[in-house]
This record gives C-alpha cells, sequence and structure tokens, in this order.
C-alpha cells in the first residue's frame, strides 16, 4: 500500500500542471489507482501517518482532490463543445465542398 500512496502522490503532483490535458490525464489516473487501492479517498486522505497520529494535512488534500474532481468536470465539459464546434466545422466543409 506504501508503494501506492507514493505513486498517488507523485500523480497527484501533476494537478497543478499548466496543461489541462495533463491535469486531466493525473486525475483519471489518481482515480484509477484509487479504486485499484479499493479505498474511498476519505479513506486514503484520513488514513493515520506511521507514528499513528492522524494526517494533519487530511482536509488540504481533500480539498485538492475536489478542486480536481471540479477542473476535470469543466474540462470535460469544454471537450464536448469543442468536438460539437469540430463537427459543425466539418459539417460546413463537407457542404461547401459539395457546392463547389
Amino acid at each position: 500500500m506504501n508503494d501506492s500512496l507514493a505513486q498517488l502522490a507523485n500523480i497527484l503532483g501533476m494537478m497543478g500542471s499548466q496543461h489541462d490535458g495533463e491535469v486531466l490525464n493525473a486525475a483519471r489516473l489518481a482515480e484509477r489507482l484509487r479504486h485499484k487501492m479499493n479505498q474511498s479517498w476519505w479513506q486514503l486522505l484520513s488514513r493515520k501517518s506511521d507514528n499513528g497520529s492522524r494526517n494533519d494535512d487530511a482536509a488540504l488534500w481533500m480539498s485538492r482532490a475536489m478542486t480536481a474532481e471540479t477542473r476535470v468536470a469543466a474540462l470535460e465539459g469544454d471537450m464536448k463543445q469543442l468536438r460539437a464546434e469540430f463537427d459543425a466545422l466539418k459539417a460546413a466543409r463537407t457542404a461547401w465542398q459539395q457546392q463547389h
């Protein structure tokens, strides 16, 4: 589990990227790893440390996870909108080509 937590920490570090695609990919990877670990985000973020004390940063990490989920949803919305615009442009080009 500690190796998985280290891997999760590295993945979550990518959430600060300026590149939206990297942020989206990191969020998806983190969610896959969380699912593979069979843990909820709350369980992961409120784990006891090696010395038995609760992680003082749990609230911070929970906030970051929630922010990441919000960003993922926004990016998915942007992708859907861009796909619709692309499809409309493609249809317009096809119509123009048929007329000329």
